[in-house]
């Protein structure tokens, strides 16, 4: 809900230091959103990155989390299939699918995540994971109820790719 977001993405912002580079320009909305996720026991989200600073509270259930710092920094986009359009989804499929895992730019061989960290979140946990990090997700128990705020920060590209823009 907006009020939600209203109330939680705007101040996440600002205890990350975010600045301008947490609302957008004109509108001033906060660059953020809320999702919720409910899974049963044995539902697992695979290995992924995201372009996002995350917030993860656990409502009710337990999840376990692995997560493993990979050899990109500032990852500009995600390695994910959770995007709205099917186009995006197709072309994250794809990349995925043909991506050379000895590539800095793509997903690393499974050996990497051999020494995964790991926690585990029961109802009450919140978790921030950053932006940029491989992050694998099991749920370990029925009607598992998570929310987890998403806050995406304008980059560098951002701001010159905005103000060429302002000059063309």
């Amino acid at each position: 809900p907006e009020e939600l977001e209203a109330a939680l993405v705007p101040g996440l912002c600002a205890a990350l230091g975010t600045a301008f580079a947490g609302f957008y320009p004109g509108d001033g909305r906060p660059r953020g959103e809320i999702e919720t996720f409910v899974s049963d026991r044995g539902h697992v989200t695979g290995w992924h990155t995201d372009f996002q600073h995350n917030f993860t509270i656990q409502l009710r259930g337990a999840k376990t989390w692995r997560f493993k710092r990979g050899p990109v920094a500032h990852n500009v986009r995600a390695l994910t299939p959770h995007y709205r359009s099917r186009s995006n989804y197709e072309q994250q499929m794809k990349l995925h699918l043909t991506s050379d895992p000895a590539s800095a730019d793509f997903r690393p061989p499974a050996e990497f995540f051999a020494d995964a960290e790991e926690v585990t979140l029961t109802a009450g946990s919140v978790l921030y994971h950053p932006a940029g990090i491989w992050h694998h997700v099991e749920s370990l128990s029925d009607g598992s109820v998570s929310i987890n705020v998403s806050l995406t920060c304008a980059t560098w590209a951002d701001l010159v790719g905005d103000a060429v823009r302002q000059l063309l």
